[in-house]
């Protein structure tokens, strides 16, 4: 009957390297007194003998075509090895590990949006390495003023460029074995353009005079496609604003003079901008009266022929001969058997307030 071999060994050994095989004999015979004998079939076909633990040096040309490693381990009672002998075919899977040259190494970055803030990734290209225990280390650098780092997972660097240029980056990468290289690359970002500005202004009157009342509806544009704006503020002859989200700025009842609009604008990235515009809100000028008095068939026709140059007359007053005639419009008829004879004062009251007077008798 056959001895039962087993052998301890590792799972997969690394080329260049000493590896340590155990033989272990199971023999029932062992109250015989009859000595196990045994012995390791090397890859060249050379024996090592009475040897229950092996120390071996893997070298490349033992290897099949496979790269594994094929021995043999052999025991047998001394004078029946004809019908005792057992073995126990080892093989071995291989690897051959070499820390990566720089041909082999290299970063892919990019960053999708040029303009600051610009965010971007980096990523190491490299071939694969299936290298049992080996262990890489990834250390990102590059100038924190210009570059923040938003994350990292070895390989690859999650990036926002905060400031305008070419910028370095550059990983150092390193093994446990004491081998490291650094590989460089470089992003680029370029300050954006100057905010674009367009502002729709509506007044209360056509006519520019006070009461002026002013709304102003902004319209501003970044060529960062990711940009907003988040901050108004505006400023009227000097007196600031409180900053606020609310773009439109509304300026109510302003009394005539001469005013210089600024509003600046702060984007959601930090960017600034400002622009500035001026009007002038005129006096009101009171309406013009120069009434016209005519004769018809026995009727007094008094036309107030008011005219209001910058608005519109809202209402008027007639006195007659001392008395108050109201509500009248713009003209007034007087029988002749009522009024021989008047003196007629006329108010006519514009929609600024100002008043004119006319003043007519028949």
């Amino acid at each position: 009957k056959p001895l039962t071999v087993n052998v301890t060994k590792p799972s997969i050994v690394e080329v260049g390297t000493e590896i340590e095989l155990t033989l272990q004999v199971v023999n029932p015979f062992a109250a015989t007194g009859v000595d196990a004998l045994m012995e390791w079939v090397l890859p060249d076909g050379s024996i090592v003998s009475n040897q229950d633990t092996l120390v071996y040096l893997v070298k490349e040309e033992d290897l099949d075509a496979s790269k594994r490693l094929n021995m043999k381990g052999r025991a047998w009672l001394s004078g029946y090895k004809d019908v005792t002998l057992g073995e126990s075919n080892i093989t071995l899977n291989t690897f051959q590990y070499a820390f990566p040259t720089d041909d082999k190494l290299s970063l892919s970055v990019n960053n999708s949006v040029k303009f600051v803030p610009s965010t971007g990734f980096a990523m190491l290209n490299m071939p694969y390495i299936n290298a049992p225990g080996v262990i890489f280390n990834y250390e990102w650098s590059f100038d924190e003023a210009a570059i923040e780092k938003t994350s990292s997972n070895g390989k690859t660097l999650n990036f926002k460029v905060i400031q305008a240029g070419i910028h370095k980056i550059t990983l150092t990468l390193s093994d446990n074995r004491g081998n490291f290289t650094f590989i460089d690359g470089f992003v680029e970002a370029i300050e954006p353009d100057p905010l674009e500005f367009k502002v729709t202004d509506i007044y209360s009157n056509k006519y520019m005079r006070m009461p002026l009342t002013i709304s102003l509806y902004p319209s501003v544009k970044s060529n960062h496609p990711y940009d907003f704006m988040k901050s108004y503020q505006w400023t009227v002859n000097g007196v600031q604003g409180e900053p606020s989200s609310r773009a439109i700025g509304v300026f109510e009842n302003l009394p005539s003079g001469h005013y210089e609009i600024e509003l600046n604008v702060t984007s959601n990235f930090g960017q600034t901008g400002k622009h500035t515009m001026s009007f002038d809100a005129k006096d009101n000028q009171a309406p013009v009266c120069e009434p016209i008095v005519r004769e018809q068939y026995g009727t007094h026709i008094v036309d107030a022929n008011c005219k209001d140059s910058d608005g519109t007359i809202s209402y008027y007053r007639w006195v007659v001969n001392g008395t108050v005639f109201t509500p009248y419009g713009a003209q007034v008829r007087f029988s002749a058997n009522e009024f021989p004879s008047a003196t007629i004062v006329i108010e006519a009251v514009d929609d600024a307030g100002a008043k004119g007077i006319g003043r007519a008798n028949f």
